[in-house]
């Protein structure tokens, strides 16, 4: 998932990311989730992970994540890597700005 995420644009973008999150969700284990996560230490993509479970309301899983990500003290990043960032609205809790909606259809 984590490796999805920080490789989108090569996996079809995030519209194509969130397809296949949504199709691995039952598979998922949140402590395995977050130990990947700690080992990459890349928030600015854990922080786009976090959002993309909140929008296939996965908070479960997410729960971690946000705590992790949160020690950290995160800058705001845009939702897609090299997206322009004037027209974007912030999600607060994963602080992702995001210019254009995801789409998810399965």
């Amino acid at each position: 998932m984590v490796d999805l995420v920080r490789c989108a644009k090569a996996a079809g973008g995030l519209d194509n990311v969130a397809i296949v999150l949504a199709e691995l969700l039952s598979r998922l284990d949140e402590r395995r989730l977050l130990k990947v996560v700690r080992l990459q230490r890349d928030v600015p993509n854990a922080q786009r992970l976090g959002y993309l479970l909140d929008k296939l309301r996965a908070r479960s899983l997410s729960k971690a994540l946000y705590a992790w990500i949160e020690q950290r003290s995160p800058g705001a990043v845009p939702l897609r890597p090299g997206e322009a960032v004037g027209d974007t609205v912030q999600d607060r809790r994963w602080h992702v700005l995001v210019g254009e909606s995801i789409e998810m259809e399965t």
